[in-house]
C-alpha cells in the first residue's frame, strides 16, 4: 500500500535525531539525492515511487522549493516534476475482465466484474467512480450481446478493460481507482 498525505503529515510529529522529525529527515535526504548523488534523480524517484499521487506531488514542490531556495546553479524544476509523470504512468494497469452474472441474497439478478487471469472480483473506486454508470455500462452488454457475445465468458475473446491504479489487493478482489488520467473501464 503507498503512503499517503496523512502518513506524510504523521511525520512531522515524529522525532529524529538529530533532524527535528521525520518530516525534515525525508526532505534532507531528498535534497542530498539532487545535490551530491550521481544517480540522484533515480533515487528520488524511487522514494516517490512509495507514495501515492497526491503525496508526491506536494513532496516534489517541497522538494523545489528547498532546492531553489539553497542557490544551486543550473537547477530545473522539471527535473524533479517530471518524475511525478513516471510515477503515474507506471502505475496505471489494465485488468481484462469478463461480466459475471449472479443472484443476490434477494434472488435479483446482479453483474459484477471479474479479471480474466487471476478470477478476482474487479472493484472499481475513485471520485469518478459511479456505481450506477458502471451498472447502464455492463446493462450496455447484454443488450448488445450479438456485438459482444463473449463477454459474460472468462475464456471469451470480448473484453471490458478497467484501467487505473490499483488500490489493494487479497485473494478475492482487486480495488481499482480509476481517477486517474487514461483511468475508467471500456469494451475492447
Amino acid at each position: 500500500m503507498k503512503k499517503t498525505l496523512e502518513d506524510l503529515e504523521a511525520m512531522k510529529n515524529k522525532s529524529m535525531i538529530p533532524f527535528g522529525s521525520q518530516y525534515k529527515f525525508l526532505f534532507a535526504t531528498l535534497e542530498d539525492y539532487y545535490i551530491t548523488k550521481m544517480d540522484g534523480v533515480n533515487r528520488i524517484k524511487a522514494e516517490l515511487n512509495n507514495w501515492d499521487i497526491e503525496a508526491q506531488k506536494v513532496i516534489a514542490n517541497k522538494l523545489i522549493d528547498i532546492i531553489s531556495e539553497s542557490g544551486i546553479s543550473g537547477f530545473d524544476k522539471n527535473d524533479i516534476l517530471s518524475l511525478i509523470g513516471e510515477s503515474i504512468i507506471q502505475e496505471i494497469k489494465k485488468w481484462n475482465c469478463y461480466i459475471e452474472e449472479y443472484k443476490n441474497d434477494e434472488g435479483k439478478l446482479c453483474a459484477r466484474l471479474r479479471d480474466k487471469d487471476t478470477n478476482k472480483k474487479v472493484v472499481i473506486v475513485g471520485i469518478n467512480a459511479d456505481k450506477n454508470h458502471l451498472l447502464r455500462f455492463v446493462s450496455q452488454a447484454k443488450i448488445n450481446l450479438h456485438t459482444m457475445p463473449t463477454v459474460f465468458d472468462k475464456n471469451g475473446t470480448d473484453i471490458v478493460a478497467v484501467r487505473g491504479n490499483m488500490e489493494s489487493e487479497d485473494e478475492e478482489e482487486i480495488v481499482v481507482n480509476i481517477d486517474v488520467e487514461t483511468g475508467g473501464y471500456l469494451f475492447e
